[in-house]
């Protein structure tokens, strides 16, 4: 079941599980930031909420975010992560316009714009999305106040610090943190934590504890700072 809460004006959170989708609604269209995990009332919840054009931008393509594809037939997301968008629409006899995204593009909605940022690491082509009007950047799975998953395919760990870098140093850009695990609104203390996270990895300096992913795999959790839920799976 969706759960839902208006996050600041036209901005709303939409729950799945534990991922957070963004539904960000403009005059003349809105974007749905990620899709979930594919719940049948999303369709209808998004329509409930806005009775004009949608279409799907994606921070990324792990499962817990495409889900609710087939539900749109407009989709973006960056060139790298394309064919996973593909082979899943495939896999639903589905199909889609699908288009890319580049570092610094706009996505214009009427009334308000979007800038894309490239945020990799936690995938190849990681996506975070900045509305300047707003002061509100949207940070997929760069920043989380829970587990945060390094150790799938294509991951990288010097380019997430890059991202985590790049958050931390334009941070006069916006007031609200928006993230896909935990609470909705993150903070900037939490990117500086997770910097710190992968810091004291690199030197060593930090303990590890047998882990699993969501996925049933075997892993190894880094933990930073644990009141604050800082948890690195690598």
């Amino acid at each position: 079941m969706l759960s839902y809460q208006e996050i600041v004006p036209d901005i709303i959170a939409i729950k799945d599980g534990n991922v957070w989708m963004y539904l960000v609604k403009g005059r003349e269209r809105a974007v749905l930031i990620d899709t979930g995990f594919g719940e049948l009332s999303l369709e209808t919840t998004v329509k409930a909420l806005y009775d004009n054009h949608v279409i799907v931008c994606h921070t990324h393509t792990h499962h817990d975010h495409i889900g609710g594809d087939i539900f749109f037939s407009e989709l973006y997301v960056a060139k790298e992560e394309t064919d996973v968008i593909q082979n899943y629409l495939e896999m639903h006899h589905k199909s889609c316009h699908i288009h890319t995204l580049t570092d610094g593009q706009m996505i214009d909605l009427g009334n308000r714009k979007l800038e894309i940022i490239r945020l990799p690491g936690h995938t190849p082509g990681s996506l975070g999305f900045l509305d300047r009007k707003a002061k509100v950047l949207f940070s997929g799975d760069c920043i989380s106040d829970r587990t945060i998953y390094m150790c799938l395919q294509g991951a990288n760990l010097d380019s997430y610090r890059k991202s985590l870098i790049w958050i931390v140093a334009h941070q006069e850009w916006y007031d609200t943190i928006l993230g896909c695990h935990g609470t909705p609104i993150q903070c900037i203390a939490q990117a500086e934590t997770q910097i710190k996270c992968l810091e004291l990895y690199k030197e060593g300096k930090i303990k590890c504890e047998d882990a699993r992913t969501y996925t049933g795999e075997n892993a190894v959790s880094y933990t930073h700072l644990r009141a604050h839920e800082t948890s690195l799976h690598l």
